[in-house]
């Protein structure tokens, strides 16, 4: 165990959090770093259940972490607090302490990724999600020959420099109390719930009201000229580029073995979204979602004697996204093989989680730039009433919509010389 700093790096201007990764990956190897496997860090939250805390006063937080590096340990912590090691029997402690303590669990967050040796440093990319979504990178670099922080500081920071170039970090907080004293697995943690805390704070990928629709080619334009028509009205607002997305829809059906005889197999839709690429969605019509990690993909090419893939209904949404102010607007070409089928307008105000609460808000918007094709209320909206909104509703709304344009085959293939 040597002296380590943990960072956080912006995603790279048109860049998906997935390629900036990538990205820093590349430098690594081009440095000559070698992969060592993987690592994980994650964290839950717990503070004081309501019996206990004082009236009208905030109860502490306690963070619950664990690392990869250290299987057989839990570590404990308080903001500004001690750092508490324990054996991993601490997760069931908390269990029997749920009088005292509340797991807030839609507060769970984790880093996971890659780890690379460099001669003596160790370095850990990772990307930090909560639930399905990519909330930002982490980046872990130890120099492993030294304990005495003060003592390799300007090593780590050269190196650093050297694949992070302008985004290499400042000392970190915890040195300043370290002194000459040697450095320990709990600072590390330390820093990991200083990052963990800012990236909850900066809510980088907010779930919240989305609204998909279609919008129809505009008369004697091609789907092509229509969605720059659209990005112009945009640019005149004040929208700003934010990278690309891609949303991609593939469908099974049940295999003629398991169907009733007459009857139609029912159908089921996996799909993925670039804004949570650690995530796979899994839909029927009219039925639920289901959520699941990317191995999903997998299952379900051992299931091929249950569910076939029907590979020529594969459709998907490709295109730019765009920032204005609390908005975020993705403007897709959706394509079916090579033709184009069609437009999808995705448009998310990121600050309100209640669908309800921010529709009028959001119709207002649309109007600015789809004028007369702004839509009506979503169906997904009307069985949310006021509960919170989720990643799921706004794949629900692409499936309806994928769907609805293989129904219109608006892009027929004709009049070619």
């Amino acid at each position: 165990m040597g002296v380590t700093c943990v960072s956080q790096v912006p995603v790279a201007e048109g860049k998906s959090v997935q390629q900036t990764v990538e990205l820093l990956a590349r430098r690594l190897e081009a440095l000559g770093a070698d992969k060592q496997g993987t690592f994980g860090v994650d964290c839950e939250t717990y503070h004081t259940a309501a019996a206990l805390g004082t009236q009208g006063q905030t109860g502490k937080l306690m963070y619950v972490m664990h690392n990869s590096e250290y299987p057989l340990s839990c570590f404990a912590l308080f903001e500004n607090g001690p750092c508490l090691v324990a054996d991993t029997n601490f997760d069931t402690l908390m269990v029997k302490l749920k009088g005292f303590f509340q797991n807030a669990k839609a507060n769970k967050i984790e880093s996971r990724g890659t780890r690379y040796q460099y001669c003596d440093f160790l370095v850990k990319l990772g990307t930090v999600t909560m639930g399905p979504s990519a909330r930002g990178i982490s980046v872990e670099v130890e120099y492993c020959p030294c304990v005495i922080a003060n003592d390799c500081w300007n090593l780590l920071m050269e190196f650093m420099q050297s694949f992070m170039g302008s985004h290499t970090p400042g000392v970190p907080p915890v040195f300043s109390s370290k002194h000459d004293s040697t450095y320990s697995p709990g600072d590390t943690m330390v820093q990991y719930m200083e990052l963990f805390n800012k990236i909850r704070k900066q809510q980088q990928v907010p779930v919240a009201g989305i609204s998909v629709s279609q919008v129809p080619v505009a008369e004697g334009k091609s789907v092509q000229q229509t969605v720059e028509l659209l990005a112009r009205r945009l640019e005149a607002l004040g929208a700003d580029k934010q990278g690309t997305f891609g949303v991609d829809c593939e469908t099974y059906h049940t295999a003629a073995a398991l169907g009733t005889q007459g009857q139609t197999g029912k159908l089921m839709y996996v799909m993925h979204n670039s804004e949570y690429p650690l995530s796979c969605f899994a839909l029927f019509e009219n039925g639920p979602c289901l959520v699941a990690d990317t191995n999903f993909d997998t299952l379900m090419v051992k299931l091929k004697g249950f569910f076939q893939n029907a590979k020529a209904n594969k459709i998907e949404s490709r295109g730019t996204r765009y920032q204005y102010c609390d908005f975020l607007v993705k403007l897709g070409t959706v394509t079916m093989g090579p033709s184009a089928r069609g437009i999808s307008v995705e448009v998310e105000y990121c600050p309100c989680v209640i669908a309800n609460d921010c529709w009028n808000l959001l119709m207002e918007f649309m109007q600015s730039f789809m004028g007369s094709h702004t839509p009506g209320v979503p169906p997904v909206f009307s069985s949310k009433h006021d509960s919170t909104y989720s990643p799921g509703d706004t794949m629900v709304q692409y499936m309806e919509l994928f769907n609805k344009i293989r129904k219109q085959q608006q892009v027929p293939v004709a009049g070619i010389r």
